[in-house]
Formats: structure tokens, C-alpha cells, sequence
């Protein structure tokens, strides 16, 4: 981070100092870094030429990359051509990004580069204060979510040692910030539908598709006086048509590859009956932006982790997980608790380059707090 140090002008060091991030800030370095951009407007993405995107990759360079080419060589390529090492230049802004790194000029990648220069301030701020929050200790071993990253990181003594790709909550039913201890691991896990899920998502299935139940390996049943009354899609129907109102309805998915829940869940406990899990939804760990579930957790490598947090002591190898599994039936292992905690980081540094990673404000989080940090009284 030190390489990215200065280059903050008059006006934006004023600011970070009135946010409170002076000198002595551990994350100064990375303010400093992003606000000294002269960004260029790209424009309308129909008439983008190659010369003015030059100049825009040479404006991101200077904020987020702690060694960028020299000017000159940077522009000695033709105005008009749009060739291979400005193609990795692009490449390398999309991987920062989080976009797909595909050297294509397409509307998300024109978006992020003309984010103007006081939204990016606004980002920078905001994510300086987030590093205020962070509670989990420096454990031996901790889980950290970043929810607009899209990933996990299975950490060690505040390094981490293994990452991977997750999907978070769609934003209207946005992932919390949450902190905890996972304790316990279920293999083969059952599916009972939250009560709000029932009403909003799969009741119009099943009413729509009498097949759907049995496809999908899920049971209906409706509270009685004597016990739970089995349902079928039918009789949901014969329900439905006569006004009859549902609010006990209970659903429950049987384990299995269909589940959607997939093989592995992980618990910990919190007001918000969030978790993670695996999914059989495996594609969409391809896309760039990952909102798709209703504020859990997916995660890509669920057995990964799954190793991280059982197998110390080597009595949980992978391959007595995978027995496990293919014996089908549902299991839960109480484990020694380790530390997990969701963050909303947009902006922060890679850890081996010190190059400026900016993410999606997925959830618009930033500006609201850069908004309330700028009426705060800083001494």
C-alpha cells in the first residue's frame, strides 16, 4: 500500500482528514491512493473511440495501480486501434473490477469507468469507516464473507489461506452484516421452507405446475388440531379456490442432489436464520454479479470449507465427507466454534500488489454513509 501513498490532492486530503482517516490511519494509504483520478468520461458506449479510453485507462491507473505504465508508452499505440496491450490494460481494470475480465468493451465496464470522481470518493470514505467495524478477533481460524466481493475467505491468523466464490442476497432481500461462531456442520440437510419464501415464491409454483412437489422432493403439510394434515398440489388448490387463507402452511424438502440446500449446510447461530450452504445451482458461480439467493449464504466449495473448519486434528477427511454424503442420510457434527463475519467491503487493497479493488455498491450502502461520516463532528 505504501507505493500508492501521496497521491491524494489539496482538496481530497482535506476531506479524508475531516472523515477522521489522517496519517495515522492504518487504511490511509488506500484514500490517498483513489482520489487523485482525473477520470475521463467514456461517454455514450456508441461512440467510444480508442484514444479517449486510453485515457481513461490511464486516469484508473494512476488511482488503482501501485505501478502503472509511463505515460508515454502508454500512449504510443494509434488513437484508432484498439489493440492487445491496451486489451490487457482492459482486462486488468475488469479484473479489479469484479467484472468478467473479458477485454469487451460492454456496458458494465463503460458503467464503472465513469463512475464520477466524487462517487468514488464517497466509496473510498465509506469503506474506511467499515474497517472501524470489524470485531472478529485475530483467530487462529476465522470466515469472512464479503458480501458485495462475492466471496469467502477462510482465514489463518488474519491471512488467508484458502478463497472462494459465493452468491449473496438479491437486493431486495439483501444479506445481513452479521458476526458468530460456526458450530455445527449438517450433511445431507433437509429444507423447511421459510414461511415467507412459502407464501411469496413457491406457492405460485406449485399452484402453477401440479408436478412440481414431486420434482422437486418436497412435502406440504398445514397445521391441525391433532398434528400436521398432509397436502397435495390439489388440495392446495380445492384451498385456494375456496378463499381459505394459508398461513400455516409448511414445506419441507428431503435431502438429496435436488435440494436446494445442496449436500452441506453450515450453521451459526443468529437472530436472522441466515447460514451457509452448498447449492445444485453450480452455473451461476460463472457470472460476475451473485445475487440470487434470499440472504444466505452459497457457497461454491462447500467441502473446502468443510475441511477448513473439521479437519484439524485430521479425524474429517475429505473422503470420510464424501461417504457421508453418499450414505444419504442427514447428519449433524457439532464442531469447535470458529469465528465467521459478514463485511460490506467495496474498495480495499490486494494484499500481494497493493492494486485498488472496487466492487459494485450492490445493496447502495456507500453513499448514504459517506453522506452521515460528512455531518459527523470529527475531533
Amino acid at each position: 500500500m505504501a507505493a500508492l501513498v501521496g497521491r491524494a490532492g489539496g482538496a481530497e486530503a482535506a476531506r479524508l482528514a475531516a472523515a477522521g482517516f489522517g496519517a495515522g490511519c492504518a487504511a490511509a494509504g488506500l484514500a490517498a491512493a483513489g482520489l487523485a483520478a482525473g477520470f475521463v468520461d467514456l461517454g455514450a458506449i456508441n461512440h467510444l473511440r480508442s484514444h479517449t479510453l486510453r485515457r481513461a485507462m490511464e486516469a484508473w491507473e494512476r488511482v488503482g495501480v501501485s505501478e502503472p505504465p509511463a505515460s508515454g508508452a502508454a500512449m504510443d499505440a494509434p488513437d484508432d486501434v484498439y489493440d492487445a496491450a491496451l486489451v490487457e490494460r482492459v482486462r486488468r481494470f475488469q479484473r479489479l473490477a469484479g467484472l468478467d475480465a473479458d477485454g469487451h468493451i460492454g456496458p458494465q465496464t463503460v458503467t464503472a469507468l465513469n463512475i464520477p470522481r466524487e462517487r468514488r470518493i464517497d466509496q473510498l470514505v465509506a469503506n474506511l469507516e467499515r474497517q472501524r467495524w470489524t470485531t472478529a478477533p485475530v483467530a487462529d481460524r476465522l470466515v469472512r464473507v464479503n458480501i458485495p466481493g462475492f466471496t469467502l475467505a477462510a482465514m489463518r491468523h488474519g491471512k488467508t489461506v484458502w478463497d472462494t466464490r459465493v452468491v449473496v442476497g438479491r437486493q431486495y432481500r439483501p444479506t445481513p452484516l452479521l458476526t458468530g461462531k460456526i458450530d455445527t456442520v449438517v450433511f445431507n440437510p433437509t429444507w423447511t421452507v421459510p414461511r415467507r419464501l412459502v407464501q411469496e415464491d413457491l406457492l405460485p409454483k406449485i399452484l402453477a405446475d401440479p408436478a412440481f412437489l414431486d420434482q422437486a422432493g418436497m412435502t406440504v403439510s398445514m397445521r391441525g388440531d391433532d398434528g400436521p394434515i398432509p397436502l397435495d398440489a390439489a388440495s392446495l388448490q380445492t384451498l385456494v379456490d375456496a378463499g381459505q387463507p394459508l398461513p400455516e402452511l409448511r414445506i419441507r424438502q428431503a435431502p438429496g442432489a435436488q435440494n436446494s440446500l445442496g449436500r452441506v449446510k453450515f450453521l451459526f447461530p443468529n437472530q436472522d436464520q441466515v447460514y451457509l450452504h452448498d447449492t445444485p445451482s453450480k452455473q451461476l458461480f460463472n457470472r460476475a454479479r451473485r445475487m440470487y439467493s434470499s440472504g444466505c449464504i452459497r457457497v461454491e466449495h462447500p467441502l473446502s470449507l468443510a475441511e477448513f473448519l473439521m479437519n484439524q486434528d485430521e479425524r474429517w477427511p475429505r473422503e470420510r465427507m464424501e461417504a457421508l454424503i453418499a450414505a444419504g442420510q442427514t447428519k449433524a457434527v457439532r464442531i469447535d466454534p470458529v469465528p465467521i463475519e459478514f463485511v460490506y467491503w467495496t474498495a480495499w487493497p490486494d494484499a500481494q500488489t497493493g492494486n485498488l479493488n472496487l466492487r459494485e455498491d450492490i445493496y447502495g450502502n456507500d453513499e448514504a454513509l459517506a453522506r452521515k461520516l460528512a455531518r459527523t463532528p470529527w475531533k
